[in-house]
């Protein structure tokens, strides 16, 4: 190999290496430019609280009454954090132990749950979107499940007979 071409082969080595070194460098400018960019992930804004359940069933079963209840969802609120909610996700708290839990769409206004009479109830609610980011919770107030759903009416009367009169004096 003669002296020209040693030389072109070295320029060649430098001119890749310096190459290589920009390369690198833009490399980095550009992604500290992208986080720049990028949100960070993004979840659903708190809920509003439940404030309003009431008893709509009860039933008996191994001896114990179980109260079905149900509770007004306040709707989505139309933030830049909720425009991909999802779904409401409810728990039923008992004594402050998780005893159930649903998850309803969006667009879901009420919730129902069975819970057993005389126990400490409480509500936790929040937003799910769509990439299953949950939000903060907010929780209902306690409460004692108790039975306030009265017993349905009574059937109808019967034929009514006439079984006699009689006479009342007048208290003059």
């Amino acid at each position: 190999m003669g002296f020209v071409e040693r030389i072109i082969e070295e320029f060649g080595r430098l001119a890749n290496a310096e190459l290589l070194r920009r390369l690198d460098s833009l490399e980095a400018e550009m992604l500290s430019q992208f986080d720049l960019l990028v949100e960070p992930t993004r979840k659903p804004d708190r809920p509003p609280p439940i404030t309003t359940w009431r008893a709509i069933a009860e039933r008996k079963d191994n001896e114990m009454w179980l109260i079905t209840f149900e509770a007004d969802l306040p709707p989505v609120a139309d933030t830049p954090n909720n425009v991909d909610v999802e779904l409401h996700r409810i728990k039923v708290l008992i004594d402050g132990v998780e005893h159930s839990s649903q998850d309803l769409p969006r667009l879901a206004e009420k919730v129902t749950f069975e819970v057993p009479k005389g126990a400490n109830v409480m509500l936790r609610g929040s937003y799910v979107d769509d990439d299953d980011n949950e939000g903060p919770f907010v929780e209902s107030e306690m409460f004692v499940a108790s039975d306030t759903v009265p017993p349905d009416a009574p059937g109808s009367f019967g034929e009514i007979r006439n079984l006699g009169e009689r006479e009342v004096p007048d208290e003059a």
